[in-house]
């Protein structure tokens, strides 16, 4: 486990959420801060507009693994979650309403 989601997970036990909740929390991050370093060369504090927009695009195009041995495109909820999980990330990383 990365640094940030190190950091972040204190944060998320603290609102009393489920562990299945945080861990569901920590995996959509860890997936999104993966993307951003292997595709942009990134660091979280370092991403525009252009670069969520693109995670956006590809989580909605591209096909992923969904379960072992099972690949396939996110629906449309999931996706949701997933930028929701991000955007509360950002929250905490930048110290607005954290979480």
């Amino acid at each position: 486990m990365n640094d940030y989601l190190l950091r972040y997970r204190p944060v998320l036990e603290q609102r009393g959420l489920r562990l299945a909740t945080i861990a569901t929390y920590l995996t959509d991050v860890g997936q999104y801060l993966d993307w951003l370093s292997e595709t942009r060369g990134l660091l979280p504090e370092q991403a525009q507009d252009a670069d969520a927009q693109g995670y956006c695009e590809f989580l909605l195009a591209s096909e992923h693994q969904l379960r072992p041995r099972s690949y396939g495109k996110y629906s449309p909820t999931t996706v949701r979650r997933k930028l929701k999980s991000v955007t509360r990330f950002y929250d905490f990383l930048f110290g607005e309403n954290p979480c």
